[in-house]
């Protein structure tokens, strides 16, 4: 069919994928019926299938509680977003989470390495802050990040499952090395996101019902026939 089933169709592997753990593989309306997809054009999918748009989307969502405002970023994303990125980030704003990826004090002992700070400085932080991504994201803010922020210009599903998901099986020192290595390569909000990801606590504040208008809106399809396919 179009990119709305291609990007169904990875949905639910997206959905098995974070239940499982298995690796694998913020315009213009497209027309019912019509032979355009999301994010169908070379240059859409060379410019958009990134991190960097990923955390737009995010940083728009998290900065508003109007509901068409949220909807706006949602479609905007999914009219750019090839159905790779889109399957993984429909899964994630519908509330799906990667998890038992990593434990959470190995990431505190990670970052208290690589802020040069003691574990109980870091453990304070936390109870202070209440949310270990955020606790993680500010306290790396003066790390150095690698030149050009690499990261950003990896797509979102590359991320995932190229990146994200291998860390399971890898022994602790390859893991270590592995997110330590990611943090550089993020500036503050893409850091954020990320680890947001790998704690498994991605939340934005969107509705699956919000999910489902904003596909619809973008591909002209019944949000009931969306609704249908999201199950």
């Amino acid at each position: 069919m179009g990119a709305v089933s291609d990007a169904d169709h990875s949905a639910c592997n997206a959905d098995e994928y974070c239940a499982s753990g298995r690796s694998g593989r913020r315009y213009h309306g497209v027309r019912k019926n019509s032979s355009i997809r999301i994010g169908d054009s070379r240059d859409s999918r060379e410019t958009c299938a990134l991190m960097r748009a990923f955390t737009r989307l995010y940083t728009r969502l998290d900065a508003t509680t109007a509901t068409n405002d949220k909807v706006a970023a949602m479609r905007d994303y999914f009219e750019s977003a090839p159905p790779a990125d889109a399957a993984w980030a429909v899964s994630f704003l519908c509330g799906r989470r990667i998890k038992r990826l990593i434990p959470t004090a190995r990431l505190r002992e990670w970052v208290a390495e690589a802020a040069d700070m003691p574990l109980w400085l870091v453990e304070e932080s936390y109870a202070a802050v209440g949310d270990l991504a955020e606790t993680v994201t500010l306290l790396l803010d003066a790390r150095a990040v690698t030149p050009g922020e690499p990261g950003l210009d990896v797509a979102l599903h590359d991320w995932v499952e190229q990146r994200i998901l291998p860390l399971r099986s890898m022994s602790e020192a390859r893991c270590r090395e592995a997110v330590m290595g990611y943090w550089r390569e993020l500036p503050l909000e893409a850091r954020f996101v990320l680890n947001k990801l790998l704690t498994g606590a991605f939340r934005v504040g969107v509705s699956r019902r919000l999910v489902t208008r904003a596909l619809a809106e973008t591909a002209d399809i019944e949000p009931a026939r969306i609704a249908h396919r999201l199950m």
